[in-house]
Formats: C-alpha cells, sequence, structure tokens
C-alpha cells in the first residue's frame, strides 16, 4: 500500500518548536487553466501548480500549494478510512 508521504518542519525559532505538516489525499475536481480545484471532503482548495502530471478526478498530495504526488484511488482511500477512525 502506497501511504504517501510526511513532511515534517522544525523550526528553532521562539514561536514554534516543532511543526508538522500532514498532507492528506485530495481528489482533483476540476481544472480550469492551470488551477486545480481539490476537494477534501470537508473543504475544496485551489491549487496553482503541479510537478507531476495529473488531470481531474486523479487522487494528489498537495504541500504549499503544489501538487506534489498523484496517488493510486485504493491508497487515497484506505489513508482517509485510516485518518477517519
Amino acid at each position: 500500500m502506497d501511504f504517501g508521504f510526511i513532511v515534517v518542519n522544525q523550526h528553532s525559532n521562539t514561536n514554534f518548536n516543532k511543526t508538522m505538516c500532514l498532507s492528506i489525499p485530495g481528489k482533483i475536481k476540476s481544472v480550469k487553466n492551470k488551477t486545480f480545484t481539490i476537494d477534501y471532503g470537508f473543504e475544496k482548495r485551489k491549487v496553482d501548480k503541479s510537478l507531476v502530471g495529473v488531470q481531474k478526478g486523479d487522487w494528489v498530495l498537495v504541500q504549499n500549494k503544489t501538487i506534489v504526488k498523484k496517488m493510486p484511488v485504493k491508497s487515497a482511500l484506505e489513508i482517509l478510512k485510516l485518518i477517519n477512525q
């Protein structure tokens, strides 16, 4: 099973000791003028670029408004199931 990835950012300034960013799968609902609308089930977000070839209907992981990975449907749904338990 492909679990995607987790990106961990550690900041050493006084406001943040440790911050972790977790990418969750989202489905591309539309593509218009190189802007992708990603549906996470609980909200939709606009993404303005992609590092991988994707199209409407694909499941993806996003970091900093950039699609960084295309995921198999089965893996995306398994991850969402685990998160919602």
